[in-house]
C-alpha cells in the first residue's frame, strides 16, 4: 500500500507531465527554415522532420499557430505553403516544451517492430506508408523539405499569435480552417479550383464575421458582388469563378484577404 508521501510525489509526477499533441508536416509544402515559438505552440524544423506541437486541441491553436503564419509572411523572401497531414500524435514530456529530437524518438518508436508486437500499433503511423515518397518527409523513408530562410515576419507572428490566443471565435475558426485549406489545396495545380473554392469560403465568412463593417478591399468587394446575396446564385457563382480565376489573380485575392484580416486582427488586438 502506498503512503500519503508516496501518493504525493506521484501526484507531483504526474502533474509535471505535458501533453502535448503534434501534427506532421509533409514536403509537398514550402515552409519557414526556422523554428518558431509562441503560445499557441511551437514549429519545430529539422531537415528530417518539420511539426507542429501544441497543447490545447480544443481551442484550434494548431490552426490559429499556421494561421499566424499564413498572415505572417515576407513576400520577398518566398512562399508559404503549409500542408500539414491530417493525423494528430500524442507526445508526453516533463518539458514545458519539446525538442525535434524527442519527436524523431517518438515517431521511430511508434514505428518499431517492438512497439508493434506489443500490440500498440498507431494505425495512423501505417497510414503514412500509403503515401508516396514525395509527400513524407525522411524520418516516414520520404524526401527533403522545401524551406525559405527568413519566410516570416517574426514580430508580426508573435503579435498575431498573442491576438489568436486570446480569441475564442468558432466563426474566425471556421475562417481559418477555409484559408488553411485553400492554401493546402494551392500546392497541387490539379487542385487549383478547390482552391479557389475554399478561397471563396473564406471570403463569404469573413464578410459575416466583420458584421457591420465593410471589407476594406476593392479587389475583395468585386468578389462578393460577384457572389450575391442570394445562397443559391453564390453556390453557382462560386463554381464559375473557380472555373474561370487565374493561378495570378487566386494569389492576389487570396493575399488581399490575408491583409484584410490581419488589418482585423491587429487592429483589435
Amino acid at each position: 500500500m502506498r503512503s500519503d508521501k508516496d501518493k504525493s510525489v506521484g501526484e507531483v509526477s504526474q502533474s509535471a507531465e505535458q501533453h502535448f499533441t503534434y501534427r506532421i508536416f509533409s514536403p509537398l509544402g514550402a515552409y519557414p527554415a526556422q523554428s518558431l515559438s509562441s503560445p499557441l505552440g511551437q514549429l519545430i524544423v529539422e531537415k528530417d522532420l518539420i511539426a507542429l506541437a501544441f497543447k490545447n486541441s480544443s481551442r484550434a491553436y494548431d490552426l490559429k499557430f499556421m494561421l499566424a503564419m499564413l498572415l505572417s509572411v515576407n513576400d520577398d523572401k518566398g512562399f508559404l505553403k503549409l500542408y500539414p497531414f491530417p493525423y494528430k500524435h500524442i507526445f508526453e514530456s516533463r518539458s514545458y516544451q519539446i525538442t525535434g529530437q524527442q519527436l524523431q524518438f517518438d515517431i521511430k518508436h511508434k514505428l518499431s517492430e517492438h512497439y508493434r508486437q506489443s500490440g500498440e500499433t498507431i494505425p495512423e503511423f501505417d497510414l503514412y506508408q500509403n503515401a508516396k515518397g514525395a509527400s513524407l518527409p525522411i524520418i516516414l523513408g520520404g524526401t527533403l523539405y522545401s524551406t525559405f530562410t527568413d519566410l516570416i515576419d517574426i514580430h508580426q507572428f508573435n503579435l498575431l499569435s498573442d491576438v489568436l490566443y486570446q480569441t475564442n471565435n468558432g466563426l474566425l475558426n471556421l475562417i481559418c480552417k477555409s484559408l488553411l485549406m485553400s492554401n493546402q489545396n494551392s500546392c497541387h495545380i490539379q487542385f487549383s479550383q478547390q482552391a479557389v473554392l475554399f478561397l471563396l469560403d473564406a471570403l463569404i465568412l469573413f464578410e459575416e464575421f466583420m458584421g457591420k463593417s465593410k471589407v476594406d478591399s476593392s479587389r475583395l468587394q468585386t468578389l462578393l458582388t460577384q457572389l450575391g446575396d442570394n445562397k443559391t446564385d453564390a453556390i453557382i457563382a462560386k463554381y464559375q469563378l473557380a472555373e474561370s480565376i487565374t493561378p495570378m489573380e487566386y494569389h492576389k485575392a487570396f493575399d488581399a484577404l490575408c491583409h484584410a484580416l490581419t488589418k482585423h486582427l491587429l487592429n483589435k488586438g
